[in-house]
């Protein structure tokens, strides 16, 4: 492998153990490829680690401090790991065979998530190098996921389609089925893998829906931002009596009526609402709920937005506190990487401030415990909730 170095005074990433390294910290010395693996040395001339090199503002994604260790023995201990680890929470299980299997950085396999889907195992690449280890990542899961694992699809992300010309999306080695079917707490899903945002579905929310599922019998609950409706089927599973969902996306409440057929649900309990969310809730007489969800996706990608989305989700949630009768519940998420947890929750104070109502917090939410998250890399925690009683 070739070698980069690191200026002195810039290996504190290193001594912290941050999977990142930004470009200034960095030496190159020789001509590398772009998601070429090197080793990374300090100024000292020390070799520290290996880590994927890409020509951009993050230059190095750490991957090991194993020097020695190959392409092929890395990702069969990663991917090892990773089963076993899953294996251990309870994934798959009778009733929830939907998980994550790689979460980024916190598997440390910075550039890659994987997904599970029944029997089918979805491959996000977010950097050119893991791409170019896909040969390896497929043959290390079907060595480990042998028995639950059948199929293989790489959906990368739009950047590195955009950009390469060899980057593309489909089953690897052999074909699967266009819809893949799924199962969470019980409830059936099926997803065009193809069309589906991120993965095939948000699987990072799976513990909070089963919460709102438990408290949902004799409820009416509004699901704002529902995509195909995670939240309300859980709800409606409950014994909710009644729910509205509401999406401005036409296709998404289309897939959610779907599994409600697929389901059961259709009782005339749920009623779907394809609408703007914040011209939806900006009403002057609002009809009033039990439980109340706030899910949007993620307002700010980079720091220059985070002020903007952070008056947004006040905006919003201020709104949405209307909407909840005397004692209901609140439950408000963001998945801004850049909006950090006392950011959202100072953002939900000045929310309470002006709808004027009384706030309890009595949830602090987070994501799955299969969305790993590596302590040394904080960036990694990105959902974030409260449920709060609105008086």
């Amino acid at each position: 492998m070739k070698r980069v170095q690191l200026h002195k005074g810039r290996d504190i990433s290193i001594q912290r153990q941050h999977p990142w390294i930004f470009s200034r910290a960095v030496k190159v010395v020789e001509p590398i490829e772009e998601g070429e693996r090197v080793i990374v040395s300090d100024h000292r001339g020390i070799d520290r680690c290996q880590a994927h090199y890409h020509d951009s503002s993050i230059m190095l994604r750490v991957l090991t401090e194993d020097i020695q260790m190959g392409v092929e023995a890395y990702w069969d201990d990663t991917i090892g790991r990773a089963i076993h680890l899953r294996d251990s929470l309870g994934f798959p299980n009778e009733l929830t065979d939907a998980y994550r299997l790689i979460n980024g950085e916190g598997d440390h396999a910075s550039g890659l998530i994987i997904d599970v889907y029944g029997d089918t195992a979805v491959i996000q690449c977010h950097t050119y190098a893991m791409h170019r280890e896909l040969d390896h990542i497929a043959a290390s899961l079907r060595k480990f996921g042998e028995g639950v694992i059948n199929y293989l699809y790489t959906k990368p992300v739009r950047t590195l389609k955009e950009r390469y010309d060899d980057v593309v999306t489909g089953y690897i080695g052999s074909e699967g089925p266009e819809v893949v079917k799924f199962k969470e707490h019980g409830i059936l899903y099926e997803s065009n893998l193809e069309i589906a945002q991120k993965t095939g579905f948000f699987l990072d929310q799976r513990d909070n829906r089963k919460l709102i599922g438990s408290l949902s019998e004799g409820k009416t609950v509004m699901n704002n931002y529902c995509y195909t409706g995670g939240f309300s089927l859980c709800a409606l599973q409950g014994g909710a009596t009644k729910v509205s969902s509401v999406d401005i996306s036409g296709k998404a409440i289309e897939q959610l009526e779907a599994l409600m057929d697929l389901n059961g649900f259709n009782d005339g309990r749920h009623e779907s609402v394809v609408a703007d969310v914040k011209k939806y809730l900006a009403t002057d007489d609002p009809e009033m709920y039990d439980i109340v969800i706030t899910d949007p996706p993620a307002f700010a990608k980079s720091q220059k937005k985070r002020h903007s989305a952070v008056q947004a989700y006040k905006r919003m949630n201020a709104m949405a506190m209307q909407h909840v009768k005397p004692g209901g519940i609140l439950f408000a998420f963001s998945c801004s990487q850049v909006v950090g947890r006392q950011l959202f929750y100072d953002t939900m104070v000045s929310a309470a401030m002006e709808s004027g109502r009384s706030v309890q917090v009595i949830y602090q939410l987070d994501q799955g415990p299969d969305h790993a998250i590596n302590i040394f890399h904080t960036e990694g925690h990105y959902l974030k909730g409260l449920g709060m009683v609105i008086s």
